[in-house]
């Protein structure tokens, strides 16, 4: 049987459980694909700090540490930089996705 490839959704907003990408990436499980996202630790909507790297509903969530912000101003365009900075950094060294969206 052939392997079905892995594939990685980097999206600085995702959360598990809802959102398009979530959805997304639900719907390739059911499919057979072995799906991962990489997220921002931070979750503005509740203020809340995500530190441990969870599976939700067959979904592997790698949770890249960011700054926590206010707004729109200076605090979140520091914390997308540092996302975008230290993703790569973030998943398992032995992680080679086939695909990433």
């Amino acid at each position: 049987m052939k392997k079905m490839p892995e594939i990685l959704i980097i999206n600085h907003y995702a959360n598990p459980g809802s959102g398009r990408h979530f959805q997304m990436a639900r719907e390739l499980a059911e499919r057979g694909y072995s799906v991962s996202i990489a997220a921002s630790s931070y979750l503005s909507k509740t203020n809340e700090q995500r530190s441990e790297n969870i599976s939700s509903n067959g979904i592997k969530f790698f949770f890249v540490p960011t700054r926590s912000y206010k707004g729109n101003g200076l605090g979140r365009i520091i914390n997308m930089v540092q996302f975008a900075v230290k993703v790569k950094g973030c998943l398992p060294r032995d992680y080679k996705p086939d695909l990433v969206i």
